[in-house]
């Protein structure tokens, strides 16, 4: 209720002082087409920061030579006409009167298969409604709503037992209590309210998700976990972009907090993040990231946002220092390389904790906390028209992200900010994307190694097991020193996904897909070994789940 009645008012005051600022949906098979364009060499676009604001775009681009296929050809002389012609070719509600634009849509994800080595019955069934607009030329809004009941995969089932949530979608709870399927009903919304008093400034209060790279991974900020509320500030002056990220987390670990008899919700932990991206030429992109992360309170009180990491341009660690604070601070990198227009390189490095006269040393006592991203996307290669490969390299060293003190791990709702699989892994990512006309195909081969914790010894993948070894899950974990990623007993994941279908509404990606996934570990052993799953959905897809772990 915070969240609504915070968000009302800071709407009430950016229309008092009234072109509108929307920004793309975070889907992957949705900005495929946008990508494409965007990777000539003659256009400067800072493609890292995510989601993309599509008023930039409308400068960049022409967005209705994106596709290459022509609406549905549909009367509108009768009222179903219309309404038919809104659902398949634009947003089922369009207003554009006195300074209001305003669209809405249903929100739907009806999808029915089988998990066949369990023989378990899996499905999804999605209502939702998004609505969206503008008011005047600098304020723009969103608001969407999911209610959600869903089986799983048992691999899934296995991840919601030991994290408490369904993944990227927050909690759930029982559906059709006392059946064995294990149903979930869980919920999603997202809101925000954008402001654009300039060319040169953008401001974005809300609640939902960022990204930060040009991969399908990011090692620095992903949309793995579950919507949070945030202030965004981007800054856009000649080929800089600048973006300061103020958010608010929570650790759902142990039981929400009760004060006076009532509960106020479970801890809160805070986030700042800057991301400072530069076009170099035509073809070269850098940018610089920094976060970190404190809790909402110590041992003494409650602390709240710390001030002093409202300042915009200075560098965390250095107030961290100053302050003689423990706080969870992270640098990373983040590189762009455009061979010419239809391929690019790409890829990220993030520092966790490193001390380089340790690391010279074979016998060092210091946890080595990084990671690296190699990538490469190149579009319609061999002159194929629609086809886009991209192929990934992944590597995060044991105990990154994680802390000595639990609560100010790399975290949000009991999921990773950056990867779903945490830290200590090796991983290789391929991806095929061919498009003709309306008909799209998606291949997705994912191999990844890591290593697993026994007993109570932490080999570092798990985030919340503290990084010099402590208590987690009543365990007393201990601990070896990182030497090298998949340390200890070894797991071998191979995850191959194919999806099949129809685009019939590109506007909210409305489609008909068929999806296969074959997922299986060798190694070290898992109890959910081997899954084959095959299903059939009709979905408007605007955003990222990740279940390829």
């Amino acid at each position: 209720m915070n969240y609504w009645r915070s968000l009302f008012i800071v709407f009430i005051f950016f229309v008092e002082h009234l072109h509108a600022q929307d920004f793309l949906p975070l889907n992957r098979e949705f900005l495929l087409p946008y990508d494409r364009a965007l990777a000539q060499k003659k256009i400067e676009f800072h493609t890292a920061i995510k989601p993309y604001n599509s008023a930039e775009l409308d400068t960049l681009i022409n967005i209705d030579s994106l596709y290459d296929f022509r609406p549905f050809n549909i009367s509108r002389k009768r009222l179903m006409g219309r309404i038919a012609d809104n659902l398949l070719n634009r947003h089922l509600v369009n207003v554009d009167t006195a300074g209001l634009v305003l669209h809405a849509d249903p929100l739907l994800n009806v999808d029915l298969g089988r998990e066949t080595v369990s023989g378990k019955k899996v499905y999804t069934n999605t209502r939702g409604i998004q609505v969206f607009g503008s008011i005047g030329k600098k304020v723009s809004f969103y608001t969407s709503y999911y209610e959600n009941q869903a089986t799983f995969s048992p691999y899934i089932d296995t991840f919601i037992t030991e994290y408490k949530v369904v993944p990227g979608q927050g909690e759930s709870k029982p559906f059709k209590p006392g059946e064995l399927s294990r149903a979930y009903d869980f919920n999603m919304a997202y809101g925000w309210v954008t402001y654009t008093p300039s060319r040169y400034f953008n401001f974005q209060f809300g609640q939902g998700k960022n990204f930060i790279g040009d991969g399908y991974r990011s090692l620095l900020l992903s949309d793995n976990s579950f919507a949070y509320p945030f202030l965004k500030v981007t800054t856009s002056v000649w080929k800089i972009k600048y973006v300061n990220l103020f958010t608010q987390f929570q650790d759902i670990r142990g039981s929400q907090l009760v004060v006076n008899g009532k509960g106020t919700g479970y801890p809160k932990k805070f986030g700042t993040f800057h991301f400072l991206s530069i076009d170099i030429g035509k073809s070269l992109t850098v940018g610089l990231f920094e976060s970190i992360i404190w809790p909402g309170g110590d041992s003494t009180s409650k602390r709240g946002y710390d001030l002093a990491y409202l300042n915009p341009i200075i560098f965390y660690r250095s107030v961290e220092f100053s302050q003689g604070s423990s706080d969870n601070a992270l640098m990373g990198l983040n590189l762009k390389y455009k061979i010419n227009s239809k391929w690019y390189f790409y890829g990220q490095f993030i520092l966790d904790d490193f001390k380089l006269d340790e690391f010279k040393n074979k016998d060092y006592r210091y946890q080595q906390k990084y990671g690296y991203q190699i990538g490469t996307r190149v579009f319609d290669p061999l002159n194929i028209k629609n086809l886009a490969l991209q192929g990934e390299y992944n590597v995060v060293m044991p105990y990154t992200y994680s802390h000595r003190t639990i609560e100010q791990n790399y975290s949000h709702y009991n999921q990773a900010l950056a990867h779903p699989l945490g830290a200590n892994f090796k991983e290789l990512v391929t991806i095929v994307d061919y498009r003709y006309r309306r008909f799209f195909i998606e291949l997705k081969y994912i191999y990844t190694q890591y290593g697993v914790d026994t007993g109570n010894v932490s080999y570092g993948k798990n985030i919340f097991i503290p990084d010099y070894g402590g208590i987690y899950n009543g365990v007393n974990y201990q601990f070896p020193y990182a030497k090298h990623p998949a340390q200890g007993p070894k797991n071998n994941l191979h995850y191959l996904e194919f999806k099949a279908g129809y685009l019939i509404n590109p506007k909210t990606n409305m489609r008909l897909t068929f999806s296969y996934v074959n997922r299986i570990i060798t190694g070290y052993g898992d109890p959910n070994s081997m899954t084959h799953y095959y299903s059939v959905g009709f979905s408007t897809n605007l955003q990222n789940f990740y279940y390829d772990f």
